[in-house]
């Protein structure tokens, strides 16, 4: 069963480090996109309030485990905002060229995320049908190995999202789901781990 999580956060200022990293992030993201006009699937968060959720959930969460994953990392700023509030964190996101431009973003700023090239949607953990195959000699990380998980979900999987999260993270991991303009839902499973 999930629990809602409601919780006061306000979007972080202009001129604040994550504020001043998420305008050179969108720089960026303007001139990836026009190089890359029909990118599949890549739609941006809004940084500015992702960024004070995550300060919100930070001070929240009271337990020492603060590993963060975001599902279909896109261009990596969620997962370095998640960084910059003190989170452990990675992404994981299936187009190679948004890996690539997310590792970039990261080492520019001396960040130390890790963003995995794959699917959540064909990791194992969520569809036991997937190869489960390594990927450079390596197992693939696993998308419910995180004490925080935060997505952007296209509304037709919202409901499958939320079910396999639901049966498949561990007692007390947070759902962080963008619905867009400045909403999130907060979710969590039950279970005490993670108070």
């Amino acid at each position: 069963m999930l629990e809602e999580i409601e919780l006061e956060w306000s979007p972080v200022v202009d001129d604040s480090p994550e504020g001043l990293f998420i305008q050179n992030a969108m720089k960026r993201i303007e001139i990836f996109r026009s190089e890359n006009e029909r990118f599949p699937g890549f739609e941006p968060s809004n940084y500015f309030a992702a960024a004070g959720v995550l300060h919100a959930i930070r001070r929240q969460r009271s337990t020492s485990d603060h590993r963060f994953c975001e599902w279909g990392s896109g261009f990596g700023v969620v997962t370095c905002l998640a960084s910059m509030a003190g989170f452990d964190a990675w992404g994981i996101e299936a187009e190679e060229k948004l890996v690539k431009s997310a590792r970039q973003l990261a080492r520019d700023f001396g960040l130390g995320v890790q963003f995995h090239q794959g699917s959540y949607k064909t990791d194992p953990a969520i569809n036991p049908e997937a190869d489960t195959s390594t990927e450079n000699g390596r197992p693939a990380l696993s998308p419910f190995d995180c004490s925080v998980i935060y997505i952007y979900p296209w509304p037709a999987e919202t409901a499958h999202i939320t079910q396999r999260f639901e049966q498949l993270a561990h007692p007390g991991t947070w759902l962080v789901s963008y619905r867009g303009g400045g909403r999130f839902r907060i979710q969590r499973t039950s279970g005490n781990k993670g108070w």
